[in-house]
């Protein structure tokens, strides 16, 4: 089971749908390790689940879901390993935009955190952070800053001193603050996130992109758009360096460009980087994914607006269906 949990976290890291289409992999040696992440799981769980195939037709997500079941009936001694699995399920939920489903587990995961004699103080403060997301993503925005904030405690007390996971905890907590209206406060959290990411990672680090991105997404919110737009290309330039052509950050980047183009009223530049992010997103986490109901709505508004009613109503329609509250 110890081994089986390795694999399944190993080979959800590359494979976000069926381990049938690892062909798709581009890196053969990538294909090789799913392919044995599959053989081994089988290996171990068939002389106790008959349920399992024997023809590889278990997706990763069921054949996950198997394993936690498996390791809940396994008692007290597999406690640990069972949280980890927890923690992997939720954070591929929150990966898939189930975000109700990465909700329960990372509280299920919490819950079992709490009763053990010695705590794991980094663990508990990830799951915190992970459960925030999912709360955010809901639109649960008391909740998301309850656990940003014990989280941030937590890491405080923990690490001592200036720690990557401390920036990444002001950057959440500067989101959420944006999202309820908070402005000035979100402006110190993504100022202290950027400054620590620059010292800590470097000017050309995904994750200090990230720190220029909300930056821009705040000068944004405040009508400062020229400002906004210098932190949005800048963060683009590195992102375009960095990063896998497929990740849906592109995708959400380019979308922000839009927006900010759609508000300057440069329509001919908005609905080329809608389009843009329409497509990267739905080649980098598929056209179902709810990061793809933005793009879709500012693109329909967007042509609406120039007479093209029909395509902008299907795009409107689309897009609806995407938002968290509807699926």
């Amino acid at each position: 089971l110890l081994i089986l949990n390795d694999y399944i976290a190993r080979y959800l890291k590359y494979l976000p749908e069926d381990l049938e289409d690892s062909g798709s992999i581009e890196l053969a040696g990538e294909a090789i390790a799913l392919q044995g992440a599959i053989d081994q799981a089988h290996r171990l769980l068939s002389p106790r689940h008959q349920e399992v195939p024997e023809d590889g037709s278990l997706s990763a997500e069921e054949l996950l879901s198997l394993f936690l079941s498996q390791m809940k009936k396994s008692g007290p001694n597999n406690y640990k390993e069972l949280i980890g699995a927890l923690r992997t399920f939720g954070d591929m939920c929150l990966e898939k935009g189930r975000y109700g489903d990465a909700k329960t587990l990372f509280r299920d995961c919490l819950d079992r955190l709490k009763t053990l004699d010695e705590k794991p103080l980094e663990e508990h403060s990830i799951v915190l952070n992970q459960l925030g997301l999912a709360h955010r993503a809901l639109n649960e925005l008391d909740e998301a800053e309850h656990c940003y904030e014990q989280s941030l405690e937590i890491a405080k007390n923990l690490y001592k001193e200036e720690h990557e996971n401390i920036a990444t905890l002001h950057n959440n907590l500067g989101v959420l603050c944006r999202k309820s209206g908070k402005l000035e406060k979100a402006r110190q959290h993504y100022e202290k996130a950027c400054q620590l990411r620059k010292q800590l990672l470097g000017h050309t680090h995904p994750e200090f992109a990230a720190s220029l991105l909300n930056l821009g997404a705040l000068c944004y919110e405040e009508d400062e758009l020229d400002e906004a737009l210098v932190y949005y290309l800048r963060a683009l330039d590195i992102w375009k360096a960095t990063l896998d052509a497929k990740d849906q950050r592109l995708g959400g980047l380019l979308g922000n460009l839009a927006d900010l183009y759609h508000k300057k009223e440069q329509l001919e530049e908005a609905e080329h980087y809608y389009r843009a992010s329409i497509k990267q997103l739905e080649d980098g986490v598929g056209p179902a994914h709810p990061m793809l109901a933005a793009p879709l709505l500012g693109l329909a508004t967007l042509l609406k607006a120039k007479g093209e009613a029909e395509e902008g109503r299907n795009l409107e329609l689309r897009g609806i269906s995407l938002l968290p509250s509807s699926r």
